[in-house]
């Protein structure tokens, strides 16, 4: 059987053919390929001569060669070569990563919110290499595809200004700054009696699916259930979005309009600069008095043993706040995470009975609310500090 060429001289042939006035499809019949992989082939011509040699040579695969073809230049590209040359193996998607720096994906949230028509419209170029689908590449213009993006941004804040006290147009709204702000919630309005009696029926018909025993259920039955679920889902979020603020919100609170994770608009409504919020009345709490409505009963001095513990809690919780600000934690976030936490305590304390006991024993305010004693042990165990245990 014939060998087949190596890409390299594949390229050189069928560019010659290409030179000589061959059209595309009279090369593909020539060598008994498709257009689509001419065309790729003949990509290879961005390449500098020297990473060819090395493609020959076998110093560098055809993945990672191909990735070469994203260089805006010879020059870009060998930047990049002497720097991965020397190493063992060379990886494609380092490539693309160094060849990129200042690109933009297309498939990333501002490519995808900016959109490849906008963008070529506004004089941006596309790269993309020889395997990349319509949909894949990069946009080289990183400043322009931001300039477009904010534009787009301040378009739309400037719609929702007659509904809101002010808006602004964000192109990255990190928590850092949302955390500025408290939230004012839209009030729920009745919901339409359609989409209630359908709420109704998608319910009563997922309670009977799940009355159905093993042996009934088919492949059908779950489809059925899968797409009522997801309509129950969409019908709640037409349901969230009839949600409106009241007059007096809208006087006070305004909307930050940013790109959300999948490309699109995302808002941040009813938010109030906290800076501009009264001062709380200091005679309304008294953090000495632990009959506050307001006193956080975890630190009172019915819960603690001595005052050391006590000023170490503070501290801890103190320091773990600054610390979520800083790394930019949000607080659905540490709240799953302190949920776990809970779980994984109470698991172990109640899979392990000494410890449950000697806890319990050795601290004046116990650790668990209650412990449930059985033949195996304790059954049930609702830590009220778990910070310490589980750390």
């Amino acid at each position: 059987m014939r060998a087949a060429m190596h890409p390299a001289d594949e390229f050189v042939a069928m560019a010659a053919m290409i030179e000589a006035g061959a059209a595309i499809d009279v090369v593909a019949t020539r060598f008994g390929t498709t257009e689509r992989h001419v065309r790729q082939r003949l990509r290879l011509g961005k390449l500098a001569p020297e990473l060819l040699d090395a493609y020959r040579a076998g110093e560098i695969n055809l993945e990672a060669v191909t990735a070469f073809t994203l260089g805006a230049d010879h020059k870009a590209q060998l930047a990049v070569w002497n720097q991965l040359k020397d190493n063992n193996y060379i990886q494609a998607y380092t490539v693309k990563r160094l060849l990129t720096e200042s690109a933009i994906a297309l498939d990333s949230d501002i490519g995808q919110f900016v959109g490849e028509e906008a963008y070529k419209a506004a004089g941006g170029t596309i790269n993309r290499d020889l395997f990349s689908g319509d949909d894949d590449g990069f946009m080289d213009d990183a400043a322009l595809v931001r300039r477009l993006a904010i534009e787009k941004l301040e378009a739309k804040a400037e719609e929702l200004r007659p509904q809101c006290a002010w808006t602004k147009a964000v192109l990255d709204a990190e928590y850092r700054m949302l955390a500025q702000y408290a939230r004012v919630e839209p009030k729920p309005v009745k919901v339409p009696t359609e989409l209630a009696a359908e709420m109704e029926r998608i319910g009563d018909r997922l309670d009977e699916l799940e009355d159905l025993g093993p042996d009934e259920i088919t492949d059908e039955l779950m489809q059925e259930a899968a797409q009522l679920d997801e309509r129950r889902t969409e019908i709640d979020e037409i349901i969230d979005g009839l949600a409106v603020f009241s007059k007096k919100d809208r006087k006070r609170a305004g909307c930050i309009v940013t790109i959300g994770d999948d490309g699109r608009f995302q808002l941040h409504q009813g938010l109030i600069d906290r800076s501009t919020m009264p001062a709380p009345d200091a005679d309304t709490g008294n953090a000495d008095d632990p009959s506050d409505a307001d006193f956080d009963d975890d630190f009172g001095p019915e819960r603690s043993s001595d005052d050391e513990d006590e000023g170490a809690l503070r501290s801890s919780s103190e320091t773990e706040l600054a610390l979520r600000k800083e790394l930019g934690f949000s607080q659905s976030l540490v709240d799953d995470l302190k949920a776990h936490r809970l779980q994984i305590t109470r698991a172990h304390l109640a899979a392990n009975y000494d410890v449950a006991f000697d806890l319990r024993s050795t601290r004046s305010a116990p650790m668990c609310s209650s412990i449930t004693t059985t033949a195996h042990g304790p059954s049930t165990c609702a830590p009220r500090k778990v910070s310490r245990v589980a750390r």
